[in-house]
């Protein structure tokens, strides 16, 4: 080879090589997103079986089944995220390795074949970003679907303590101890309350 072809050749290996390293960067952001996503929806499956199967908590176990459902979204995302990158990976390797092949054998067939290579990778870190942002907005749709649901927590009865089933705003609390403290006058009688 020429001093000329000899240069090309060495840039073409640099930009796969530069390439190569976004993409395991890239790799490794996407996968420990996926690791995040499968930690809470072990934790709403724990919760959700926390909640007992009555009448009273139908609403929060149908919050926890809609959360579960687009945690389940976010995770099927992600996890085609990750399976693109693998392909990537696979490509930009494949690609390194044709154009180191090139330096030995005299072929124009495998730069062609590298930049093929190199195209398809290029194409598939667009595809996984694209799958990234669209788990990003299903992030937020959930985060303002859960703001509208902030009433909706689970009540210590239903993480299997023995607790009222609802619980009271602190004013209506307020209320209700100032008159157990007063005591109440049925029939015009002032019932005196029970010092402890």
């Amino acid at each position: 080879m020429s001093i000329a072809q000899t240069s090309q050749l060495l840039q073409l290996i640099l930009n796969s090589a530069v390439m190569m390293v976004i993409a395991l960067v890239w790799w490794g952001v996407v996968v420990f997103r996926l690791n995040t996503v499968s930690n809470q929806m072990r934790r709403i499956h724990r919760r959700y079986r926390r909640v007992p199967p009555d009448d009273n908590q139908q609403r929060v176990r149908s919050r926890l089944r809609q959360h579960r459902h687009d945690l389940t979204v976010r995770y099927r995302l992600t996890r085609h995220s990750v399976l693109m990158m693998h392909y990537v990976l696979l490509a930009q390797v494949a690609s390194l390795f044709l154009l180191s092949l090139r330096a030995l054998v005299n072929s124009n067939l495998l730069i062609t074949m590298a930049l093929f290579m190199f195209v398809m990778g290029t194409a598939g870190i667009l595809l996984s970003v694209a799958l990234a942002l669209m788990e990003f907005y299903q992030m937020n749709v959930l985060t303002e679907h859960e703001s509208r649901w902030t009433d909706l927590k689970p009540t210590p009865a239903a993480m299997g303590a023995v607790a009222p089933q609802y619980q009271i705003t602190p004013q209506v609390w307020s209320q209700t101890t100032t008159q157990a403290q007063q005591g109440f006058r049925p029939e015009g009688h002032q019932v005196s309350s029970i010092a402890s």
